[in-house]
């Protein structure tokens, strides 16, 4: 038998928890809360489940394990133990480090930035490579690629057993990381979450036949019930305050609807860098009455504003934008959604004839939509209940959990996966 079929003891009893290692960046981290649900349901389904941060530990980790119901959970991250261990590691496995060093100068050569912080990244690769070498997990899933695509190449060399998962996402459709292409080749299960990605998979130079479309589904036990109390002109808008997600084109669509609709109230939940940008912009264009940057807020803050407003509005100019779960959520809670037409948006447009999507950086065009949506509400009702449904259909994160389980049991490297997922 194997250890997965076997307890820790070794007395033969079967153990149908699957032991599921999930190497990231950093975890947890506010602006990927999908990760928290994703990791949650994992938890909820039965899986053993242990995440490996390279990154140093974020100063809000222990709030949001918190909020995401996670606290107490198998997490560690990297900090100065961890390099001096990862060190002493790639000392004691010259071979290996010799290896990891010219892999990367083969496979990410033309990618210098990308080489040499996998370089300052190792020595926590190896530490989780001794980690796996000491209790071997029977997945190891990468959350991303780039960066932990290293470590999974040293791992399906040195402990080629373990069941190698990958998940490939927008980030690694921009940096095209040699090193991340070798590994999703050689993966045993490999996953994107939107169909708009396969293609520019496939010319990436990724031919490995495993790949399936995944989305990230949402916590349905956390999306309160209806009926909700609209409050009449109220918008939402949830996103990081980065300048490439759009939040200054939000605030400007806002402002020009207002001149016609002088009612209106704007919530902005999301904390970053570009905050004082943009509370200068609403102070310019004399909005600060009527615009509330509440920062940062836990999930179930974000949706108590959600099924308050009338309509939510995401306005992303990134080119790294992929499905985001801030819309899923809006829909999930009744809203009427604004967004830009970003990769894949066309796979959220649950009704066929939503007219809600404007090109990045057409805040005035988005201007007219908001007033429409604000004035016209019988239009959208259909709108509206088809959104709702369709996501509750489409990404409830425990049943797509299960088709991951699925899969993962379909390889043969799970005993009685799926029965543990149900």
């Amino acid at each position: 038998m194997t250890d997965l079929q076997r307890n820790d003891s070794g007395d033969g009893e079967v153990v149908r928890a699957p032991r599921v290692l999930i190497a990231t960046m950093m975890f947890p981290v506010p602006s990927e809360a999908f990760a928290g649900v994703e990791i949650r349901a994992l938890l909820e389904a039965g899986v053993r489940v242990r995440v490996r941060a390279l990154r140093p530990k974020h100063r809000l980790a222990d709030k949001l394990l918190l909020d995401w119901r996670l606290q107490g959970m198998d997490a560690t991250h990297g900090d100065a133990r961890s390099l001096l261990r990862g060190m002493l590691c790639m000392l004691a496995r010259p071979g290996a480090a010799f290896w990891a060093v010219r892999w990367l100068l083969r496979d990410a050569s033309r990618t210098p930035g990308l080489f040499f912080r996998c370089v300052a990244l190792m020595p926590r690769m190896f530490d989780i490579l001794r980690e796996c070498e000491r209790d071997p997990p029977t997945i190891l899933h990468l959350f991303w690629g780039h960066y932990p695509a290293v470590l999974a190449g040293l791992v399906k060399r040195r402990l080629p057993a373990i069941h190698l998962s990958m998940s490939l996402g927008a980030y690694d459709l921009v940096y095209r990381f040699g090193a991340s292409i070798a590994a999703a080749n050689a993966a045993d299960s490999l996953w994107t979450h939107a169909q708009c990605n396969v293609e520019p998979i496939r010319l990436m130079g990724i031919r490995n036949p495993r790949l399936e479309v995944l989305r990230r589904g949402i916590d349905l036990s956390q999306v309160p019930h209806p009926p909700y109390n609209k409050i009449a002109g109220r918008i939402v808008a949830v996103a990081r305050l980065v300048r490439d997600k759009g939040v200054d084109d939000v605030i400007r669509a806002f402002a020009e609807a207002s001149k016609r609709l002088p009612h209106l109230q704007l919530v902005i939940i999301g904390e970053g860098p570009d905050r004082r940008r943009l509370e200068h912009l609403a102070e310019d264009l004399e909005l600060l009455e009527a615009i509330q940057f509440v920062g940062a807020a836990p999930h179930s803050r974000v949706y108590r504003e959600l099924v308050q407003a009338d309509a939510f509005m995401l306005l992303s100019r990134s080119a790294s934008e992929r499905l985001p779960n801030a819309v899923k959520e809006a829909m999930a809670c009744g809203c009427l959604c604004i967004t830009t037409r970003t990769a894949g948006i066309e796979e959220l447009r649950a009704h066929p004839d939503n007219p809600l999507v404007v090109d990045p950086g057409q805040w005035a065009e988005a201007a007219q939509m908001l007033i429409d949506v604000l004035t016209r509400h019988e239009r959208y009702v259909e709108a509206r209940e088809r959104g709702r449904a369709f996501v509750l259909r489409e990404f409830d994160s425990k049943t797509l959990t299960a088709r991951r389980m699925s899969v993962w049991s379909a390889a043969k490297m799970i005993s009685g996966a799926v029965e543990c997922a149900e």
